[in-house]
């Protein structure tokens, strides 16, 4: 689970070794969703020996069923658009609530398939499933607006990826940090909240891990003081020979104060370690 948060802080724990993750910070911060699942596999089976099955998809009920398909060591990624082709020619059992005695009557109904299911008008689903018809053929049809649903809300908005290799060059940091932050905007924006805290996360090539940040003026959720932020708070930890595995850009502290005019230009550079530093933190991760 610390391996899941590291990726997101919107993790939605199902079991002791299963989980919601909601990455779409980390997508709309420039990754590929087949890149990032990937990466979180090899990173689980390096640090804890563990194989495990990724699903992917636009939404919990897609994701759930593609991790299911290929056990022990999955990787099944439905792309947007695709999810009622995805789902149409699994058993009628795959879908999420629908145990055994349920899929015994839908068995005699004729219904064996997810596709069978959703092809069935509105009354059908009405008689069969009373209350619950109009979600059930939301999810036969691969439609789930279902939330990840963390342990609070609001929880840190947050994009955090490990790199494929260790990262030094200041222009490459620069485009990372930058398209991280504006992918936690986006996600403020869709969930209808400014946050004031600007955070970063970063873990260097030999595992020490940290965190910085620097509280606005203002709540936000504009990208470019959010931007700003998180890149003067990564060009104080520069250094010659200094190289980093995962850079991560979050938001909390959020309000709804409307914005003021004053723009981000003291106080942000070159913290340290020293005491009275809000919110920094290291610790070292083994692999």
């Amino acid at each position: 689970m610390s391996i899941f948060r590291d990726l997101t802080d919107l993790v939605e724990p199902l079991s002791m070794d299963e989980a919601y993750l909601d990455i779409t910070a980390v997508v709309e911060g420039g990754e590929k969703p087949l890149a990032v699942a990937l990466d979180l596999k090899r990173r689980i089976a390096d640090e804890t020996g563990l194989i495990v099955s990724v699903g992917v998809g636009t939404c919990k009920t897609v994701a759930k069923i593609g991790s299911d398909l290929d056990k022990p060591d999955g990787l099944v990624v439905v792309q947007p658009g695709d999810e009622a082709e995805f789902l149409a020619p699994l058993a009628v059992s795959k879908l999420w609530g629908i145990g055994p005695k349920t899929a015994e009557r839908l068995h005699g109904e004729g219904i064996e398939t997810i596709g069978q299911l959703a092809d069935q008008p509105l009354e059908w689903f009405t008689r069969m499933f009373g209350k619950r018809a109009a979600g059930v053929r939301d999810k036969a049809m691969g439609r789930d607006d279902d939330a990840v649903h963390t342990e609070s809300a609001p929880k840190p908005m947050s994009a955090a990826p490990t790199f494929a290799t260790d990262v030094g060059d200041e222009t490459e940091l620069r485009d990372v940090v930058e398209r991280k932050a504006v992918g936690v905007a986006h996600s403020l924006e869709r969930n209808g909240l400014r946050g004031r805290t600007v955070k970063l996360k970063l873990r260097l090539a030999d595992f020490t891990t940290f965190t910085r940040q620097f509280t606005l003026p203002y709540h936000t959720s504009d990208e470019e003081p959010i931007k700003e932020a998180a890149w003067a708070l990564l060009a104080a930890e520069l250094e010659p020979g200094r190289t980093f595995r995962l850079l991560g850009v979050g938001m909390t502290n959020f309000g709804e104060d409307a914005e003021a005019v004053e723009p981000i230009v003291q106080q942000l550079p070159l913290f340290g370690d020293d005491e009275g530093v809000p919110g920094s933190s290291s610790n070292r991760l083994s692999p």
